[in-house]
């Protein structure tokens, strides 16, 4: 989820049956199936909206969120989260990788009531990122039937992340 240019391609396709990687970026989209014919990878690549569109019929072994979910902004979050428990298989995995807790860069246009980086467009003001807790993230996670199996908060000097390995329960 959020596969960008996709990084990890050539790490992660060596672990897996099938590799498929979805952005709502066709930029990035289009920069990740080059960087597939580069290196000779077999992958799938979609563009596509997941709050907005159906999740499909496919189910996933793993899902990995590449600092997706901080793009989710409000009730979308919650959509998202059943979405993905949608189409994870029995026993399957969600890897959350997202940046969490307010920037430490005060250069940053941090709005702390709403948790959002937000930036002026034309005449009004847009959240681009949600900076939740850890804690706030473990809570929605587990209110939507998925089980913790391992965490952890990596403390930068710009900006805290949150890995969590979730299984459904």
């Amino acid at each position: 989820m959020g596969c960008g240019t996709s990084p990890y391609l050539f790490s992660f396709s060596r672990l897996c049956k099938e590799y498929v990687g979805i952005d709502i970026a066709p930029s990035s989209i289009e920069t990740a199936q080059k960087r597939a014919k580069d290196l000779n990878v077999e992958a799938k690549f979609i563009c596509k909206n997941i709050v907005s569109e159906g999740q499909g019929k496919e189910k996933y072994e793993l899902i990995i969120d590449s600092f997706f979910l901080h793009c989710i902004i409000g009730k979308d979050r919650t959509k998202v989260i059943k979405k993905l428990s949608a189409i994870l298989q029995n026993n399957g995995e969600i890897w959350i990788n997202t940046m969490c807790n307010p920037p430490k860069n005060s250069d940053v246009p941090y709005n702390q009531e709403t948790k959002c980086m937000e930036v002026k467009f034309e005449d009004r003001i847009v959240s681009t990122r949600y900076f939740t807790t850890p804690k706030e993230l473990k809570e929605l996670m587990l209110e939507n039937g998925f089980i913790l199996k391992k965490e952890f908060i990596l403390v930068d000097t710009n900006q805290d992340n949150y890995l969590g390995i979730y299984t459904l329960g």
